[in-house]
């Protein structure tokens, strides 16, 4: 083999490496492992944040949202956008049917109801009626997407009436509509937590509850005509008889994997019975996970969801009246990045640096290989021209002995 054959085959020697490489860089992506992954922090669902590659097993909805394979990551999308794999859909709740005028709303036990008097007469009386739930609060108005029906020619409806408590009385008062003689109401009715409706006369502007239990309790009010009864006021702000619900220090038990986006069942005890308006927390950091009420026990059941961004570590189920802390459960969070992974990641990628593709060492490679091609190219090439040395010429004489 003549020494420029073996040129030529060294100079071809590095493209050949350099098209190997970019074969291989180029080629079938492998997927990122199916722990440890991290998504969210840009457009591409399913591409882990840190390694630019597909999270294994990863899927894409028909809205276009990520389905995980497994809890073992950390998402930085907003909760509903996303999934995990064999979750449960959440059911579509019930709606509340619209309150009927002549029955109590459901709730905890009402006191006996009492004559009251008005600004110019006297109202009725009535009694109480016993109501189930497990939040202790009735139904005052329609629930949200329900229609409430109001015959041509009903009056118009009232303004939210106002509650006052005084010991276990609460005083229900409200305004009649500024067209109430033109309408010609002929009467009102008021519907208080726990309680059958009560009807008044047309000059009679407040009613009066007494013996009422313990609990949080509204009201509202409908006017009535000849042709029927107006849609009914919002209702009242709720108030409390008895006991401040924050000086009545209840249990409250947490049960099921707490993880992030996981649901969890929260389950509380001893409270103030029949309150609304309890809020369920995970603290340190408060991070709101729902409101709650007691029944007539001082009870409550609720299944809340555990953010998808919550960090691993010991974490508490703080229930709270007012913002009052009321009582506390401790639990651990598990199946997320701790802040300590977090920091240690941070310090290893650099904190707010873009991570490097795996594709980019090839790419890196391929480059050097062909600069190398290029500069051996060159030297051939400038071998080449370079003008042979003439060797000068000479017998050889040879030697005789």
């Amino acid at each position: 083999m003549t020494p420029r054959r073996n040129r030529r085959l060294l100079a071809l020697l590095p493209a050949a490496l350099m098209g190997a490489l970019l074969a291989a860089s180029f080629g079938p992506a492998p997927a990122a492992h199916a722990d440890g992954w991290v998504d969210g922090a840009d457009e591409f669902p399913c591409l882990d944040d840190v390694t630019c590659l597909w999270i294994e097993n990863c899927e894409l909805d028909e809205n276009q949202n990520p389905i995980y394979p497994n809890r073992n990551g950390s998402t930085s999308y907003p909760a509903g956008s996303y999934s995990y794999a064999g979750d449960k859909p959440t059911p579509t709740p019930t709606p509340t049917p619209t309150p009927n005028p002549g029955g109590g709303s459901g709730g905890g036990n009402g006191g006996s109801g009492s004559s009251g008097s008005g600004s110019s007469g006297s109202g009725s009386s009535g009694s109480g009626t016993s109501g189930s739930g497990s939040s202790g609060t009735g139904a005052l108005a329609p629930s949200a997407g329900a229609t409430e029906q109001v015959a041509a020619g009903a009056p118009s409806a009232l303004g939210a009436p106002r509650l006052v408590v005084d010991g276990d009385t609460v005083t229900v008062s409200w305004v009649a509509s500024p067209n109430a003689e033109i309408e010609q109401v002929t009467g009102y009715l008021i519907r208080f937590t726990g309680q059958a409706a009560i009807e008044t006369d047309s000059t009679t502007f407040e009613h009066v509850f007494k013996g009422v239990e313990p609990g949080s309790y509204r009201a509202a009010v409908w006017a009535k005509n000849a042709a029927g009864e107006s849609a009914g006021s919002p209702p009242s702000e709720p108030v409390v008889v008895g006991a401040d619900p924050a000086t009545v220090k209840g249990t409250v038990t947490v049960t099921g994997d707490v993880a992030p986006g996981a649901t969890i069942t929260v389950t509380g005890t001893g409270f103030a019975p029949r309150i609304e308006g309890y809020a369920v927390e995970l603290h340190s950091d408060p991070v709101p996970l729902g409101a709650v009420d007691t029944d007539d026990k001082g009870g409550f059941t609720a299944d809340v969801v555990v953010p998808a961004n919550v960090p691993a570590g010991d974490h508490e189920v703080v229930v709270l009246f007012d913002g009052t802390e009321v009582s506390s459960s401790p639990v651990t969070v598990g199946g997320g990045t701790t802040p300590e992974a977090a920091a240690a990641d941070v310090a290893r990628t650099g904190g707010g640096s873009t991570p490097v593709p795996d594709h980019a060492g090839l790419l890196i490679l391929a480059v050097l290989a062909a600069g190398g091609a290029l500069s051996l190219a060159w030297h051939v090439l400038r071998g080449r021209r370079r003008p042979r040395e003439r060797v000068a010429g000479h017998r050889v004489v040879p030697h005789v002995s």
